[in-house]
């Protein structure tokens, strides 16, 4: 008679089943499978879902791979990510909510908490949108949010 260990345990025919260890999965029938990278369980986890992606990343797809928390999002370590709220914004890899600081108001650029004020003869539609240069010819003394306040000398 073959017989297999039970979900979060694993082992070979004819030994005994150990607990699955931090960091795998064992769904059972003597397998045991490495979390992805990046991501980790608790001892004796039974599926893939157990695996959960570290502070700053969120699982992708079926959650065989951890991925980096994209931009204007933050992943608190819980396999999933989530939006800034409107009017914020975030880096890259951010992993809490306090990540999420206000974006650069039109007529500043920047990252925010470093906003810059529109420099001369440029319009800037706020955050970290880079500065428009104004028509040919036309002018504005600096801090413009629209192309509409650049002006021709007259």
């Amino acid at each position: 008679m073959d017989c297999h260990c039970v979900s979060g345990r694993y082992g070979t025919p004819g030994s005994q089943c150990k607990p699955c260890p931090e960091g795998s999965f064992c769904p059972g029938g003597n397998v045991k499978k490495s979390c992805p990278e990046g991501a980790s369980s608790e001892k004796m986890s039974e599926m893939l879902k157990d695996c959960v992606c570290g502070a700053g990343m969120y699982a992708q797809g079926d959650g065989s791979k951890c991925a980096t928390c994209e931009v204007d999002r933050y992943c608190v370590g819980d396999n999933k990510k989530r939006e800034c709220p409107k009017g914020t914004e975030s880096d890259k890899g951010s992993a809490e909510a306090k990540d999420c600081i206000p974006t650069c108001e039109p007529g500043t650029y920047g990252r925010p908490g470093s906003c810059k004020r529109c420099p001369v003869d440029h319009y800037c539609a706020g955050g970290r949108i880079p500065p428009h240069k104004c028509p040919s010819g036309a002018k504005h003394p600096g801090g413009a949010k629209d192309v509409v306040e650049c002006e021709c000398p007259a």
